[in-house]
């Protein structure tokens, strides 16, 4: 007989899955994702709910966390969805549709909730650290837990005093947890960049073609900015190469707007907004903290933002 997880159950009520977890909870039942259901309980819920329907409810993930449930590294993911003819970075959220390519590579990736709680696996942008750091660290004082584990307060609160109080960088000592909006720690230093990073993000929903055009701006900023002067973009990133002032990972970030950008400005509807936003958001990271050596304090930056930075220190 076929197994009936959890999170495929659920998803087969819809909107209904909040309840029905309530419902469980008052009862002392307390499952699981990847829990399997017997014949009995499901026969409980299908009296209490009725029969399930098509499910409606798709996941999204970030490529980092995906990564980290795989135990391999983010290249590996975004390398093999190239071939696939799919850009995509280390901070990006992939699609449902992108999903099923990375598992058609590395195997079945774990599955959301379908209520607003979090799991071990969705404090990593947070915090920084892989779910195994936060699962080996729980152990050691004896809360075993799975990466895919439902995050109480209580819990919450213990892996945040271990993990998020507060970081240090650069002699500043602050807070993890942000509300930051995007590209917030360029604010003061570069303001033009600011404001020019600020409209990508601004723009990406409902003018596409306007967070392009902003985009190309930005990236020309940043080039003139680390000493290329020709009127030619591409010759500028060349320059950029050539000289060394710019990793070849930056370099390839500043091509990829500059192809999207040139996409965008011949009515090309596959352009990938949100790979070049996440392009524009490492670069801008690297460049203040890596090429700048500028002080700065954690909560300056988002969770997206925070992705780059670790790989970065």
């Amino acid at each position: 007989m076929k197994k009936v997880y959890f999170y495929d159950f659920l998803k087969s009520y819809g909107s209904l899955s909040e309840e029905i977890v309530k419902y469980l909870e008052t009862n002392n039942i307390y499952l699981e994702d990847s829990s399997v259901m017997d014949d009995s309980l499901i026969s409980t819920i299908e009296e209490k709910f009725g029969k399930p329907h098509a499910p409606t409810i798709e996941r999204e993930m970030s490529v980092y966390s995906l990564a980290d449930f795989y135990g391999i590294k983010t290249q590996d993911i975004t390398k093999y969805l190239r071939t696939k003819n799919v850009v995509k970075l280390d901070t990006s959220t992939l699609s449902e549709k992108e999903i099923q390519l990375v598992e058609e590579k590395f195997g079945p990736a774990p599955v959301p909730i379908l209520i607003k709680k979090r799991r071990i696996i969705d404090l990593v942008p947070r915090y920084g650290v892989t779910s195994q750091e936060i699962v080996k660290y729980l152990a050691s004082i004896n809360i075993p837990v799975r990466h895919d584990s439902i995050v109480s307060e209580e819990l919450e609160n213990i892996i945040d005093r271990k993990f998020g109080k507060t970081l240090k960088h650069n002699k500043l000592e602050c807070p993890i947890q942000s509300n930051n909006t995007a590209f917030s720690f360029l604010k003061g230093d570069y303001d033009e960049l600011y404001q020019l990073c600020s409209d990508v993000a601004k723009f990406i929903e409902t003018e596409k073609s306007v967070s392009m055009l902003k985009a190309r701006q930005a990236i020309e900023v940043i080039v003139k900015y680390l000493g290329a002067e020709s009127n030619e973009l591409f010759e500028n990133i060349n320059y950029l190469d050539e000289n060394k002032i710019a990793p070849s990972r930056i370099i390839e970030l500043l091509h990829l707007i500059r192809k999207e950008g040139n996409k965008s400005v011949h009515n090309d509807t596959n352009v990938d907004v949100e790979a070049v936003l996440d392009a524009l958001t490492e670069i801008c990271v690297w460049l203040f903290v890596e090429h700048d050596k500028k002080s700065f304090c954690i909560d300056e930056f988002n969770d997206k933002e925070r992705i780059c930075l670790k790989n970065l220190l």
